[in-house]
C-alpha cells in the first residue's frame, strides 16, 4: 500500500467517522414535544394559579433546552427536556395539594360569610324608609354575587371564590354599618 493510497484512507474513514457521529446526533424533538406537552398539563390543571414559581422554573429550563438545540448541543437538550419531564410530574402533586388547601380554606369563609350575612340583613331589616330601601337594595344586588358561589365552588374555581368573599365581606361590613347607622344603633 503506497502512502498515498493509505492517506486516502485514513481520510475516507476520517469522513465516515464524522458522519456517523452527525448521523447519530439529532434533535430530541419528541423529548422536546413531551417536556411541552407536560407543561400544558400542569397549566390546564392549575400550575398557574397553585404552582406558578416551579411551573416557571420548568418553563425556563425548557427555554434553555430549545436553545441547546439551536446551539446543536443535543445530548444537552435531550437531558434538560427530560429534567423537565420531571420537574412537572413533581409539581402536579403540589398542584393537588394546593388545591385541596385552598378549596378549604374557600369553605370555611363561605361558612364564616353565610354568618355575616344573616348579621348583616337583621341590622337591615330594623332599618325603615328610604334608607333601609337603599340599604336592601344594595344587599339585593350583592345577593347576586354571592348567589355564584356555589357554581364556582362546584367549578374548582376557589381562587375566584376567595376573592368575591374577601369583597362581599367588605360590601357587607360596610352595609351592616350603615344599617346600624340609620337606626342609631352600632
Amino acid at each position: 500500500m503506497t502512502k498515498r493510497r493509505m492517506v486516502s484512507w485514513l481520510v475516507t474513514g476520517i469522513c465516515v467517522m464524522i458522519l456517523v457521529v452527525a448521523g447519530c446526533s439529532k434533535p430530541p424533538t419528541e423529548a422536546i414535544q413531551a417536556a411541552e406537552q407536560v407543561i400544558s398539563d400542569a397549566k390546564t390543571e392549575g400550575a398557574e394559579q397553585y404552582a406558578a414559581t416551579r411551573l416557571k422554573a420548568a418553563e425556563e429550563a425548557l427555554a434553555d433546552a430549545k436553545a441547546r438545540v439551536d446551539q446543536k448541543a443535543y445530548s444537552e437538550a435531550r437531558q434538560q427536556a427530560e429534567m423537565v419531564i420531571g420537574m412537572a410530574d413533581s409539581f402536579k402533586m403540589d398542584i393537588a395539594a394546593a388545591k385541596e388547601m385552598m378549596k378549604l380554606d374557600a369553605e370555611r369563609k363561605v361558612e364564616e360569610f353565610k354568618t355575616m350575612w344573616a348579621d348583616m340583613n337583621a341590622s337591615i331589616e330594623k332599618t325603615r324608609g328610604a334608607a333601609g330601601k337603599a340599604l336592601a337594595k344594595e344587599a339585593s344586588d350583592l345577593a347576586a354575587l354571592v348567589n355564584t358561589l356555589p357554581q364556582q365552588m362546584n367549578e374548582g374555581k376557589y381562587a375566584e371564590v376567595l376573592k368575591a368573599i374577601d369583597e362581599a365581606t367588605v360590601k357587607a361590613n360596610e352595609l351592616k354599618e350603615r344599617a346600624a347607622g340609620a337606626t342609631g344603633k352600632k
